[in-house]
């Protein structure tokens, strides 16, 4: 389970985190747990990039906390939305394991930008992140917008577009929308193991969130989603489709 930070601003840094859990205690304690993202954040190349130092040794609970990772260096990393994977490779007795989370990356300049988890009924632990900015940051009316938006809803959804409009609603609370590719958990690929498959393309979301101002256990903030599709069998028979919820970890900035 990845338990680190989830939204960083560039100029600072962040620490990736993970629990490990087996019903063997010998699994748990000493494992070495490696970091990755989906993209180089400084190049923005895609494919499997290991975060320099970011690797860690669970203790006897299962936790593993990696070094603190800066947006700095070794140039300054890219605003946007990654996909950060935590992976034990696995040892004797021991089964290999991975899990998926995302990263946001925001700025100064975003007009918002959020990223964190909450668990919604019938559909679990949901990640969220997204950046929403002007086209023009000099723009002062009737102004474009842009971004980048991923969901990830462990073993049943994934959506991943561009953002293409931003409305602040009132005080803390903003409204954006977008068209993206869906993917659903097909538990019988991989022989067995499972993986994403593609549910459909250009599919329409709206996204609403709300920023209480505070951070921490005192954080109200909150985030929902509405993704414009119709289930089809095999795949999960609902949506994590929802008002703005809690977030349970992470943050979320509108200006």
């Amino acid at each position: 389970l990845y338990n680190g930070a989830q939204l960083v601003v560039i100029g600072n840094s962040f620490k990736p985190a993970a629990l490990l859990s087996s019903p063997l205690a010998s699994c748990i304690s000493g494992k070495t747990i490696t970091f990755s993202l989906d993209s180089n954040p400084t190049t923005g190349v895609t494919g499997n990039y290991p975060l320099s130092g970011a690797t860690a040794s669970t203790n006897s609970s299962g936790q593993a906390t990696g070094a603190a990772v800066s947006t700095t260096s070794p140039t300054t990393w890219k605003e946007g939305v990654y996909t950060i994977t935590a992976n034990f490779a696995g040892s004797a007795l021991c089964v290999p394991t991975s899990t998926t989370a995302t990263l946001t990356v925001g700025s100064t300049g975003d007009a918002a930008y959020g990223g964190g988890w909450y668990t919604l009924s019938g559909s679990g632990r949901i990640n969220f992140g997204f950046t929403v900015r002007k086209t023009d940051n000099t723009c002062t009316a009737n102004c474009t917008y842009k971004g980048q938006f991923v969901l990830i809803n462990n073993g049943k959804w994934q959506l991943k577009g561009p953002l293409s409009s931003y409305v602040k609603v009132g005080t803390g609370t903003g409204a954006s929308s977008g068209t993206g590719t869906l993917n659903w958990w097909n538990s019988a690929l991989n022989n067995g193991f499972g993986g994403w498959a593609l549910a459909a393309n250009g599919v329409n979301f709206t996204i609403n969130f709300y920023d209480s101002g505070l951070s921490g256990k005192s954080s109200t903030d909150a985030f929902g989603i509405n993704i414009q599709y119709t289930p089809v069998p095999p795949q999960p028979s609902t949506l994590p489709n929802s008002t703005p919820q809690v977030l349970k970890g992470g943050n979320i900035v509108v200006k």
